[in-house]
């Protein structure tokens, strides 16, 4: 599999030229970005930074699926193609169920298929509120943000848990994991020991390659806690249905209460 970017999200093209063994210089540098169906989608200019050629290009909306970008440059009066390419993946962001319907029928003790299509829906509702209240991402996913920081103590990363900081940089400096700084995993909070001024890029890989047991845990509490209300309250499906983030953030209920508890460790918290 190759890296995972979102739609509508930026990667880093990098390139390095080589003649015979030795990495060179050259002039007009560009890259090639091919979509799945091997046509050419852009032509982006590269520039030399860091002892790279690269660019950051902005992955599409329109079509999915695996892309190729080729860099190019003139070495002399001879065309020269970058020694690798960068491959990746435009994937969608959609929410996926956090357990399957089987898990929950056997944690429901239901047995028959009447209610399918409205447990499949309950399912797909609770798992869409989890990953909202926690802000997790599914999947492996490659990510780079930019910004300029002014006396920062910490820096809060879009997407978490994070499975890798791939470069942190500030005024294109690279930082030092322990020395410069130290990232919380789980939460994607980055706190660096002395305050930053200038500006910050990070590029990171983020998401669940598996879901943890206690998510899983909590899914099947909160489907089976709105369940239950269908049947002890006579709450229609629809109300249900459209009302399953305002449940799990601020009812009061045991249950609830066990849901977020089991959701604590994976929730960025406020500082």
């Amino acid at each position: 599999m190759f890296k995972q970017v979102y739609t509508g999200s930026e990667i880093r093209l990098q390139f390095d030229f080589v003649v015979g063994g030795q990495t060179v210089l050259v002039s007009q540098p560009q890259a090639d970005v091919f979509d799945p169906f091997g046509n050419k989608v852009d032509v982006v200019d590269l520039v030399f930074s860091g002892g790279h050629y690269l660019t950051y290009w902005t992955t599409p909306s329109a079509t999915l699926g695996s892309y190729v970008a080729i860099g190019r440059g003139k070495y002399g009066y001879e065309d020269l193609l970058a020694n690798s390419q960068v491959r990746f993946d435009v994937v969608s962001s959609l929410t996926t169920e956090l357990v399957t319907l089987d898990e929950v029928k056997e944690y429901l003790h239901v047995d028959d298929f009447s209610e399918d299509p409205f447990l499949r829906a309950l399912l797909l509702a609770a798992s869409s509120a989890i990953l909202a209240y926690t802000q997790l991402k599914l999947g492996s996913v490659s990510e780079t943000e930019r910004c300029f920081l002014s006396g920062a103590t910490q820096y809060g990363l879009r997407y978490f848990p994070i499975s890798e900081i791939t470069e942190i940089k500030l005024d294109s400096v690279d930082l030092v994991e322990d020395t410069d700084y130290f990232v919380e995993l789980s939460t994607g909070l980055i706190k660096f020991f002395v305050p930053q001024t200038g500006f910050f890029e990070c590029t990171y890989t983020f998401g669940l390659s598996q879901i943890p047991s206690p998510v899983k845990l909590a899914c099947l509490k909160l489907v089976a806690a709105l369940y239950n209300l269908r049947e002890s309250e006579g709450f229609s499906s629809r109300r249900l249905l459209s009302n399953v983030e305002n449940y799990l953030r601020d009812a009061k209920m045991d249950v609830m209460t066990e849901v977020r508890s089991l959701l604590a460790p994976y929730k960025r918290k406020l500082v």
